[in-house]
């Protein structure tokens, strides 16, 4: 994925976020702004959100947003709003907002942050059941790479390092999960293809040597015995004590004696 991504996303999300500011903007809020102080006044949207009064966060921050407009502090509220509707549960929302953000302060300092949590929101509005529609996974493992790049250090780079192991573990759940089906249902040359992608885009997944021997299998389904070899030669010298490496030694046996080769 390029930063083309990031222009397609933010047309995507733009007409949404545009209704989102104006009715805020146009709405009254619950905590009048009446000090005329910006921290004073940015507190009190704080307090809100600390009470898990997410709407009126939101709605708080726009309006100070408005009444303090091109200072810091109205910056800071724009990852404040991205972070009230993280914290409500609108993942992809909060993702629209977080890339907002990074697309109209690409050099703030808080940009490896901005990263982070849009590359969380896309983890967190995928399903867990790998199942189902995953389509933001791959999202959240880009921004999630980005995020480590930019943050040298701290806690938010430890929560991107756990948020990518996790991303990368759903992903290749999800290349094998689609491989075993096809492999299940005696459809070998589709299967195939799906174990050597996560061979080669998730090498330390706990599921390659599983795939290791499917694709042994599969190969010696289909009379490709020197194929078959070549798995299960990657296997026993990567893997050489698994348990899937024996069953394969027996597969491979088999086929050599049928077919040859």
């Amino acid at each position: 994925m390029s930063y083309f991504n990031i222009d397609y996303h933010m047309k995507k999300s733009s007409i949404i976020l545009l209704t989102i500011f104006f009715a805020a903007s146009c709405a009254k809020t619950k905590v009048p702004l009446a000090t005329g102080d910006p921290h004073s006044d940015l507190e009190r949207c704080l307090v809100l959100a600390e009470k898990k009064k997410f709407d009126e966060a939101v709605e708080c921050l726009e309006v100070f947003k408005s009444h303090f407009p091109q200072t810091e502090e109205a910056i800071n509220a724009e990852l404040l709003i991205a972070d009230n509707y993280f914290a409500k549960k609108e993942y992809l929302l909060a993702a629209d907002t977080y890339l907002l953000f990074i697309k109209t302060h690409p050099s703030h300092p808080k940009l490896g942050y901005a990263y982070f949590r849009l590359g969380l929101s896309y983890l967190k509005a995928s399903p867990k059941a790998i199942d189902r529609d995953q389509e933001y996974l791959d999202d959240a493992a880009y921004y999630l790479k980005i995020a480590l790049s930019e943050l040298e250090g701290g806690e938010y780079r430890e929560a991107a390092l756990r948020a990518l192991d996790e991303t990368i573990r759903r992903l290749s759940a999800r290349e094998y999960y689609i491989g075993n089906f096809y492999y299940r249902t005696g459809e070998y040359i589709a299967a195939i293809p799906r174990f050597i992608e996560l061979l080669n885009t998730y090498p330390d997944s706990k599921l390659v040597p599983n795939a290791l021997y499917k694709l042994v299998v599969a190969h010696g389904k289909l009379k490709r015995v020197s194929d078959a070899k070549s798995f299960y030669s990657k296997l026993s010298t990567d893997y050489p004590t698994s348990p899937w490496t024996k069953r394969a030694e027996k597969k491979l046996l088999y086929y050599t004696k049928k077919y040859g080769e």
